[in-house]
């Protein structure tokens, strides 16, 4: 019981209140970022912002995320719905804005350089001449 009570206590807390404060804040900061350069964030603010991804991306998002370093659960089918993948990113009242800031722009970088993969036009050989 005594840590429930420990918890308790915080909770109600100056510090507890501080530290729902920066988190609230974290999370508008993400939120903000990623729907600024075009994600789809989900749902409302909370502790867990999750980001829609179109399913034939998903994967490789992923792999170009976790090559990067963070690792930035992806949740898939079954988990979610099979059109419907999406990033489950869990923010605490511990990540500094330039925690906040890098991931975004790790996020915004990734979808960009897949986007531009699949739009980069193919090398084709010139058709022979008669």
């Amino acid at each position: 019981a005594a840590p429930l009570l420990a918890a308790l206590n915080l909770v109600d807390s100056a510090e507890g209140r501080r530290r729902r404060r920066r988190l609230h804040g974290n999370v508008l900061r993400l939120r903000n970022h990623l729907m600024a350069d075009g994600l789809r964030v989900m749902g409302q603010p909370s502790p867990v912002v999750p980001v829609l991804l179109a399913p034939g991306k998903a994967a490789a998002l992923d792999a170009l995320v976790r090559s990067a370093g963070p690792i930035v659960p992806l949740l898939q089918a079954p988990e979610v719905a099979g059109h419907a993948p999406r990033w489950h990113i869990r923010l605490t009242a511990d990540h500094g804005p330039a925690d906040i800031d890098n991931l975004a722009d790790l996020l915004r970088d990734v979808t960009r350089a897949l986007d531009r993969r699949a739009h980069a036009p193919c090398r084709r050989e010139p058709l022979p001449q008669p």
